[in-house]
């Protein structure tokens, strides 16, 4: 009976493993405004810490520059994509944050929330052809989180329009003839602020897909009903 216990709790961990590589999580907090994002780890050209207040701490914010983020991270299967999730907000009547994934081949998928345009969300790949996806999110200009989801054929966006974890507007380019991202491996990540866009919290990282998951589960159970018949 140990063994059975001990069998099954190591296939519910294995999909938590799985889903546990992180490879960046930052939300700001604690960091003294006016600090460059270069003290965090980013290469920065304009943005710096912001004491301007999203939810519970500070803010990244840039007024005309970029930032940029490093991986040079390989999928280890298939199975898997990256995940990556932001808290922005665009102020009404300035620039919009502008957001954007680089593979080591150069290939960008990025998008846009646009909250001078009537709140438009855009999303685009540069690989091989200009792919466009638009989206008219929300009627005002708060808070927004946004998750962009990145597989090796496909790219999908989602908002949730008032952080409670409502994901909505899901947006897609996928099933591209002779489409290819080729994103088994994330070079860099890039932000764009002009005009005094806040980052609030950024997280990146690698996430199994549902279905490996639901394999991986149903391996494990076919082995425990295997060792109780024996």
């Amino acid at each position: 009976m140990k063994k059975l216990l001990t069998v099954m709790a190591v296939m519910l961990a294995m999909p938590l493993m799985a889903s546990g590589t992180v490879l960046l999580d930052e939300d700001f907090d604690g960091v003294s405004a006016g600090t460059s994002l270069e003290a965090l780890g980013f290469e920065s050209t304009g943005f710096t810490v912001s004491g301007t207040t999203i939810d519970s701490g500070n803010s990244a914010q840039g007024d005309g520059g970029e930032a940029m983020y490093i991986f040079n991270h390989s999928l280890a299967g298939s199975g898997q994509f990256y995940r990556i999730d932001l808290k922005i907000h665009g102020p009404s009547g300035q620039g919009p944050p502008y957001f954007w994934a680089s593979n080591a081949a150069g290939h960008n998928i990025f998008f846009n929330h646009y909250v001078t345009w009537g709140s438009l969300i855009e999303m685009q790949t540069q690989h091989p052809d200009l792919i466009n996806a638009q989206n008219i999110c929300c009627a005002d200009a708060a808070p927004r989180t946004v998750r962009l989801e990145i597989y090796e054929d496909d790219a999908t966006l989602f908002v949730d329009p008032d952080g409670a974890g409502g994901w909505l507007n899901q947006m897609s380019l996928s099933d591209v003839p002779n489409q290819a991202f080729g994103f088994t491996d994330l070079q860099n990540i890039n932000m764009r602020g002009p005009n005094g866009p806040s980052y609030d919290s950024i997280v990146v990282s690698v996430v199994p897909e549902p279905a490996s998951m639901a394999l991986l589960a149903m391996g494990g159970l076919a082995m425990l009903r295997r060792r109780r018949a024996v």
